[in-house]
């Protein structure tokens, strides 16, 4: 049930993902105008990817145990130095590993 009636949720996630992305632009020291790759993680990552995986949890709870969704958002921390690897290509230390794999078997 929507916890404030006439806001569509999908729709305050995809505004909400759109903001995220822009802090991307400043992250680094100087602002700087983003290329046109960059616009197309931005519009790929905060306005596809975000807001899919948040709707897709928000719905989980009626297929799915609560424990099973639980431990679905804790892997989500294991994923994330995986897709930075992947895509950033920034190679995480050593101890990223570790505490993934502590995680991984604790889940």
């Amino acid at each position: 049930k929507n916890p404030v009636p006439g806001i569509m949720m999908v729709t305050v996630l995809v505004l909400a993902a759109f903001a995220w992305s822009g802090v991307w632009v400043t992250s680094d020291d100087r602002l700087r105008v983003p290329t046109w790759l960059e616009v197309l993680y931005f519009v790929g990552f905060g306005g596809v990817y975000l807001p899919c995986i948040q709707v897709l949890y928000s719905l989980a709870p009626k297929y799915l145990s609560t424990a099973e969704v639980g431990c679905l958002k804790v892997m989500e921390c294991v994923y994330g130095p995986i897709w930075i690897w992947l895509f950033e290509e920034e190679v995480p230390p050593l101890t990223t590993f570790i505490g993934g794999s502590c995680i991984v078997v604790a889940v």
